[in-house]
């Protein structure tokens, strides 16, 4: 009986285990898809676009060091890039900046409350 019940627990932790690194790969893929589309931003002639592709790429890095230091970033970028058509890039222009909104805006919050001495 508990060799039955160690081995569905076994069983179980491995299953977890699994969905999790998808998930994990999924929210990687999501971010390098943000980075191609930050980096075709930063070519853009108009210096206001430049600057938010600049900015949205360093961003992207960022979560991406954060979540898996040892990425290859090279080789994942090359691999989104050659898979994205040009609707997709608008799709996820949209996504990624959609993110950025919501923590630019999270930030100008948190910004505004240190100022009034009002931090949580």
């Amino acid at each position: 009986m508990f060799r039955s019940i160690a081995l569905s627990a076994a069983a179980l932790a491995a299953s977890l285990a699994a969905t999790g690194a998808r998930a994990a790969d999924t929210d990687i893929t999501s971010d390098v898809r943000c980075m191609v589309v930050a980096a075709a931003m930063a070519q853009n002639t108009d210096p206001k676009v430049q600057n938010a592709g600049v900015m949205a790429g360093l961003y992207y890095l960022g979560k991406l060091d954060g979540r898996e230091p040892n990425l290859d970033l090279e080789a994942r970028l090359k691999q989104e890039l050659a898979q994205m058509k040009p609707a997709e890039m608008m799709s996820e222009a949209q996504r990624c900046g959609a993110q950025l909104t919501a923590r630019g805006k999270t930030v100008t919050e948190i910004g505004a409350r240190l100022q009034a001495g009002k931090a949580p």
